[in-house]
């Protein structure tokens, strides 16, 4: 998630600055999404990984957020943004914006324990499956 108010971008990057050597610290990569505001577009979210500085505050590339968002092409920028991409979040529904994507609506997850849902946090199936011993704390 990022920042969608103006007034408090300022006390977001710097949260951000703060956290990202903490998260390292403690084996976490902070993976920022395109959520309006700071980061409704690629060239949003590299400015803002750029401006944050640290190997640990990197992104999660969600191609639907930005049409929706950004109101951009999904692939728009995806090449310079490309090395600090460390989790995708996808949706197999149509978009909302004017790039619109072709949906089954057939897609599910392989394990009928696992959600596979793309959440604000970025999570992936690996986090949210309950075959995993080891649940992430803010799941449990």
């Amino acid at each position: 998630m990022s920042c969608t108010e103006p007034e408090h971008d300022d006390r977001y990057l710097r949260l951000m600055v703060a956290g990202a050597p903490y998260a390292a610290a403690h084996g976490v990569t902070i993976g920022v999404k395109p959520h309006g505001g700071l980061t409704s577009s690629a060239a949003d979210l590299l400015a803002v990984v750029e401006r944050i500085g640290h190997e640990a505050f990197q992104v999660c590339w969600d191609p639907g957020n930005l049409v929706h968002y950004g109101g951009e092409p999904p692939a728009r920028g995806l090449v310079e943004l490309a090395p600090h991409i460390v989790a995708v979040g996808l949706r197999d529904h149509p978009s909302r914006g004017r790039h619109r994507a072709t949906a089954t609506g057939e897609m599910r997850p392989r394990s009928p324990r696992a959600t596979g849902s793309s959440t604000s946090s970025g999570c992936s199936q690996s986090c949210t499956s309950t075959d995993s011993p080891a649940r992430a704390p803010w799941r449990a």
